[in-house]
């Protein structure tokens, strides 16, 4: 078996039950601290039931983890997956990937072939029924003796269904927007998001899912 341990860790939830990973080798799982700073549009506050639940510039902040149970490269770029929280104030979501990450770039660069640059896309859905597609690229550092990525951070960009409007006199509403060109009202187009995003080697993560102790979410 081809070693070529890079980067990536996620996770996915299936109801209560997590997804387990059991392999002899510790070093083959790789699990990595997946952070992420986004603006985007929030839902405004309605004061009363005849006001209009209208979409306001926002930011959220976002914490999970990137993982995958292979040191195989193909498995690594085709099998990654993501579990993450995103929050604003004290309204969180948890998300977990549609599916694996998309890897469409990750290559060795420099002249010691220590730096890495990479460019991935995927799809997220979370418990309150958003639903997020995302692209990022950036640069990052390789451990060339261990033969995996340690880190990476960048840019990232987005689009997710309507933020909600908490409203006490009926279920949270979605807010609105005027897309164009006829700029009538619309509760149904999609958002956007863009800002940094970064991860993080987590060795003890990963010696602790390789053992199949340690699941997203735990």
């Amino acid at each position: 078996m081809k070693k070529l341990m890079m980067f990536a860790a996620a996770m996915t939830i299936v109801g209560s039950a997590f997804a387990q990973c059991e392999i002899e080798d510790p070093n083959c799982a790789l699990v990595y601290n997946f952070k992420a700073n986004v603006k985007t549009t929030v839902g405004k506050a309605m004061k009363d039931c005849d006001d209009i639940c209208y979409r306001h510039k926002g930011s959220k902040s976002v914490k999970g983890y990137m993982y995958v149970c292979s040191c195989e490269c193909e498995e690594f770029l085709a099998g990654s997956l993501l579990w993450f929280v995103w929050k604003k104030g004290k309204v969180s979501e948890e998300f977990e990937s549609d599916g694996p990450i998309v890897w469409e770039i990750l290559n060795r660069i420099g002249k010691k072939s220590s730096d890495a640059e990479g460019f991935w896309t995927a799809n997220a859905a979370g418990d309150l029924g958003t639903e997020v597609s995302m692209w990022a690229a950036g640069f990052g550092k390789m451990d060339r003796k261990a033969g995996y990525l340690k880190s990476m951070s960048g840019n990232i960009v987005g689009k997710a269904t309507p933020p909600l409007c908490v409203v006490p006199c009926e279920a949270d509403v979605p807010a609105v927007a005027y897309p164009a060109c006829a700029w009538d009202e619309s509760d149904d187009v999609q958002t956007v998001f863009f800002g940094t995003w970064s991860i993080s080697y987590n060795k003890k993560m990963s010696q602790r899912y390789a053992a199949g102790l340690w699941a997203p979410g735990m």
